[in-house]
Order: structure tokens, then C-alpha cells, then sequence
């Protein structure tokens, strides 16, 4: 398709020369405007791909000003002409970024190179300003993305640490050496520490009551990827012990390579106290069941054979008297033994008092 060229010049018989260069140049001429103010007025009617402008307009509007009102209507190349090539109008015409130049007298050659490089040339800044909208869009795009997704991260981040604030087990990160990177509060407070800082670069290992566990731990680790419910006795900084039960699986960095060890370490000391009392209540109370029958079988033994001393006796009032004395006592013990075997069964039907 033929590229339309308007031509901006006041003397009629140049415009018309201009014209029909232009014309068998293979070009299409949109129109000859005569003055600045008619100039733009066609601009505007048929938005050439080109407009030659000449700078030295009769009329109130000179071919730049002329221009600097159509560039900012339109973006159209405009390559300006003039019999003089003064410095100063060289300059003025600078503001208007023009295309190019073309100094009267002028040849076809030196037209169509000056057309065709100025096409070219917006072609190129068309492309670049659209690639550039194109970028800005983009960015902006991004910058929204980038924004909504801190705003994520923050909200994430909010939780997560809400969450190793208030959460009551031992939260850890180990670097892949063993050192502690990460420590929530509730684990120095576990561990007799007034805050998280007091560990942060120690060695776990240290903690551990039964160092030979650590190698344990990361030979399940290894093989695994991740620890369950391990039994873990870890020394509190008063030198006491705590026992616990361990969870933790190796975590990445942003390539994919094991950075090191997270995990949550939960407290069962009370747990283990509680189930080591039971077991000594069950065993005193299991002795204390042994003993009980024990007696009461020695004592009906003691009662049949005083029965049989009685039957023996009869015809000795006072010493029947004593045998049937001594089967009263035996007789009393044996309910008191009872009574307190009663009790004994209530022991394992009652709530203890710890609960």
C-alpha cells in the first residue's frame, strides 16, 4: 500500500512540482496545505503517514509551530523543508524532533532517501513506544502480582509467627551442621532459657540427655526423610531431664538442596511422672492384695483348728471358754481384713484424687 504524504508549502508552483515528484516516486499525496492553520486542519481530516513541512509559512503559524500543534494531536514523522539552512531555525526545528531535512533545491534522490529514512526511522519508534507501553503494562502488572503477593507473604508470615509465639511445644530449626537456627519461646522456657537468642548457634546435640541419639535421629532421617514420635530425653539447663517425643524432617532452600533439620518437640514428662506413679500404686497395691488373702488364709486355718479344739473340749466348760475367746479374736480380724479388702476395691473403682 502506498505511503500518502501531506504537503505543507505556501508557494503554489513548489507544491505542485513537490507533488508530482512525490507522485512518481510512488508515493500517494494526501494534500497541499497552503498555510499552518490549514496544515493541521488536514492532519487531522486525513492522517497522512508523512508530512512534509516547509518552516517558512505565510500566515500567523510558522511550519514549527505548526508542527508542535499537530504532534500533539498526531504521531506522524515530519521531515522539514527550507531554502535556508541557518543554524538558529535549525535549532528552533529541533524541538519538534523532525525526521529529517531537506534544503531547497532539492533532487528526487535526495527525497526519496529522506522519506524513506524517516518512515523507517518511526517505524522503528512506533515499535519502540509500543514495545515500551507494552513493558510499562507489564511492570505494572508485576508490581501489582509483587505487591498482592507480599501482602500474602506478610499475612503468612503474621500466622506463622503468631503461630511459634503461642504454640505450647518445642518448635526447632537446625542448620545441616546441627546448629540451632530457629527456636520458638516456648522451647527456651522447656528448656530453662529465658528466650529463644540464649540458644541460637549452639550445637543440639548438647541437649541431649543420651547423645547417641542424635546419630540415631539422623540415620532415621536419612533413610526416611522424616522422624516420628521419636523418644527423645532432652537436659533442661538446671540439670534436670525432660522426656519428650520428637518429630522432624529435613527442609529445603529455594534450590531444592537440604538446608537442614525442622521439627516440633513435644513434652511428655508429666505423662511419664503420671504413668511411673500408676505403675508403683499398681505393684504396692498388688503386694498389699497378697498380703491381705495371705492373712486371711492363715487366720481360718488358726480359726478351724481352734473350731476343732472347741469340738474336742466339751466336756471342759473353762476350757471351751478360752478356745471360743480365741475364735471371737480370729473372727474379728478376719472382718477387719475384709472391711479393708472393700476398701481396696474401691481403690480401683474411684477416681484418685489427681484426677
Amino acid at each position: 500500500m502506498k505511503k500518502s504524504i501531506l504537503i505543507v508549502e505556501d508557494e503554489k508552483i513548489a507544491a505542485i512540482d513537490l507533488q508530482d515528484t512525490l507522485i512518481s516516486l510512488g508515493y500517494q499525496v494526501a494534500g497541499i496545505a497552503t498555510t499552518g492553520e490549514r496544515a493541521i486542519a488536514m492532519a487531522d481530516a486525513v492522517t497522512p503517514d508523512l508530512i512534509l513541512m516547509d518552516i517558512n509559512l505565510s500566515g500567523n503559524l510558522s511550519g514549527i509551530e505548526a508542527a508542535e500543534q499537530i504532534l500533539s494531536r498526531h504521531e506522524v514523522p515530519i521531515i522539514f523543508v527550507t531554502a535556508y539552512a541557518d543554524p538558529d531555525l535549525v535549532n528552533r526545528a529541533k524541538k519538534c524532533s523532525p525526521y529529517g531535512y531537506i534544503i531547497k533545491p532539492y533532487d528526487e534522490r535526495a527525497i526519496r532517501t529522506e522519506i524513506e529514512i524517516a518512515l523507517y526511522k518511526f517505524g522503528l519508534d512506533v515499535a519502540f513506544r509500543q514495545e515500551y507501553k507494552n513493558l510499562q503494562d507489564w511492570l505494572a502488572k508485576k508490581t501489582g502480582e509483587l505487591a498482592e503477593a507480599n501482602e500474602l507473604l506478610k499475612e503468612s508470615e503474621d500466622k506463622y509467627r503468631s503461630i511459634l509465639l503461642n504454640m505450647q511445644d518445642l518448635f526447632f530449626r537446625t542448620d545441616i551442621e546441627g546448629k540451632i537456627t530457629m527456636l520458638n519461646p516456648a522451647g527456651a522456657r522447656l528448656l530453662g532459657y529465658e528466650a529463644p537468642e540464649d540458644l541460637l548457634g549452639r550445637d543440639a546435640v548438647t541437649l541431649y540427655a543420651e547423645p547417641e541419639k542424635y546419630g540415631e535421629i539422623r540415620a532415621a532421617l536419612k533413610e526416611g526423610g522424616a522422624v516420628c514420635d521419636f523418644p527423645l530425653t532432652v537436659k533442661v539447663r538446671d540439670g534436670s531431664l525432660r522426656y519428650t517425643l520428637t518429630n522432624c524432617h529435613y527442609f529445603r532452600d529455594f534450590l531444592g538442596q537440604i538446608a537442614g533439620v525442622e521439627g516440633i518437640i513435644h513434652d511428655i514428662t508429666s505423662l511419664r511422672n503420671a504413668e511411673d506413679a500408676l505403675r508403683n500404686a499398681n505393684r504396692k497395691l498388688n503386694l498389699l492384695s497378697g498380703m491381705t488373702r495371705h492373712d486371711i488364709r492363715n487366720q481360718l486355718m488358726a480359726l478351724k483348728a481352734y473350731i476343732q479344739l472347741s469340738e474336742d473340749s466339751l466336756g471342759d466348760p473353762t476350757q471351751m471358754a478360752e478356745f471360743i475367746l480365741a475364735e471371737e479374736k480370729i473372727a474379728n480380724t478376719i472382718e477387719r481384713q475384709i472391711s479393708f479388702t472393700r476398701d481396696y476395691e474401691n481403690m480401683g473403682v474411684m477416681s484418685p484424687v489427681w484426677q
